[in-house]
């Protein structure tokens, strides 16, 4: 009887071992042709770069156009550090002090956070409108100094990518780290200078969770204006929670900060006092809105309001409240086409 049982186990670990190298064989295996797949991409992408004579004249999309997400995402990171050429075709970014009047990270950090929300709109627009790819014009409404609309330059010519905002430091900057797509400065309230039906897609991160109830009204109104019919809004704004960050700050004690590049810590703690009865407006579908006493300030927008407002000027598609898609909610609207 223990012969046998021995012998039974023998065979079972003879199996296990076998089926175990067959697995990590198998797996090696996989994992040396994605390698070798990375790796042919990578020098394709070099050798057009060989053949390059003056990197000023090219269009970044001709260059990088095809190429897939991850390999994209790489390029504009690790990639454009390692091979000078890359870099000379890929917006340079501004100065620290910039980027953090515009947003809570710099340098790598800064990029990954706009590549992983330009996924997410990439993927919103395909899956509810028309590929990238197919798009006649894309707006990046409130773009800043461009963190957000280098990357489709892979997907879309940036003779067909546009940003605004209202903050001209930005758009100078803009300007200065990506001469192939348009920048322009517009006021803080409409119109435009777009012609009507200009934009397949117009995105807008965190500008519609600054902005007063009747302004924002007037920019839903222009956005719909110059975009075309079945075009795609796609805009964030504060999540619920935002409210209670106010409270938790009263409690905490305002940290450090430069008060150059963020001015409105000190006005932080007197915004949405009392909660719970923002939180109860939240709730009831209200525009929750605080004012920093300059012309703009803080708005959490919800759903129930989206659906009451946002559809006289277009058809409700999605409300994102999904923390690990974005640090934002995510809005997704489209214009109907004229009955």
């Amino acid at each position: 009887m223990k012969r046998l049982a021995k012998k039974i186990l023998g065979i079972i670990a003879d199996q296990f071992v076998r089926r175990t190298a067959e697995i990590v064989a198998t797996e090696t295996a996989r994992a040396m042709a994605a390698t070798v797949d990375k790796i042919t991409e990578r020098m394709a992408i070099l050798l057009r770069l060989s053949r390059i004579q003056d990197v000023a004249e090219v269009d970044p999309h001709v260059v990088f156009r095809g190429v897939n997400d991850a390999l994209w995402g790489w390029l504009n990171l690790e990639g454009q550090r390692i091979v000078p050429e890359i870099a000379r075709l890929l917006p340079a970014l501004p100065d620290t002090n910039l980027q953090l009047s515009t947003g809570p990270d710099t340098g790598d950090a800064c990029l990954r956070r706009g590549f992983k929300e330009y996924l997410l709109f990439k993927r919103l627009c395909e899956s509810h409108a028309k590929s990238l790819t197919d798009c006649g014009a894309i707006l990046d409404f409130g773009c800043g100094w461009g963190r957000l609309l280098r990357f489709f330059m892979k997907d879309v010519s940036p003779k067909q990518l546009w940003g605004v905002d209202a903050w001209a430091p930005c758009i100078d900057a803009a300007k200065r780290t990506n001469p192939w797509c348009y920048f322009d400065v517009v006021m803080p309230t409409p119109p435009t200078p777009f012609a009507p039906a200009s934009f397949d897609l117009v995105y807008a991160y965190s500008v519609f969770s600054h902005l007063r109830e009747d302004v924002h009204a007037e920019w839903l109104s222009e956005l719909s204006r110059i975009m075309k019919p079945d075009g795609l809004l796609i805009a964030t704004t504060f999540p619920r929670d935002h409210i209670l960050a106010f409270e938790r700050l009263r409690h905490s004690g305002i940290p450090e900060h430069d008060p150059v590049l963020d001015p409105y810590f000190k006005i932080y703690p007197t915004l949405f006092q009392h909660p719970e009865k923002w939180l109860a407006e939240y709730d009831r579908g209200g525009y929750c809105y605080e004012d920093f006493g300059r012309g703009d300030g803080d708005a959490v927008i919800p759903k129930g309001y989206v659906l009451n407002h946002w559809t006289k000027y277009f058809a409700f598609v999605d409300y994102i409240d999904d923390p690990r898609a974005c640090d934002q909610n995510v809005i997704v609207m489209k214009k109907p086409r004229d009955p």
